[in-house]
């Protein structure tokens, strides 16, 4: 067992068992399109740093 509290409560966390909604669906296709596209990524500290 690992000695980190935040680790242990993670470890107990029940797992997300909702149902993924069609608009999550079409999010999740359409970033795995544009990764199989090519697309370039934005690191995210690039994205923090425009709009922190």
């Amino acid at each position: 067992m690992h000695r980190d509290p935040f680790l242990r409560y993670l470890e107990a966390a029940p797992v997300d068992d909702e149902p993924v909604t069609e608009e999550e669906d079409a999010a999740i296709a359409e970033v795995e399109a544009d990764r199989a596209g090519g697309v370039p990524t934005i690191p995210f500290d690039e994205v923090k740093s425009k709009h922190a």
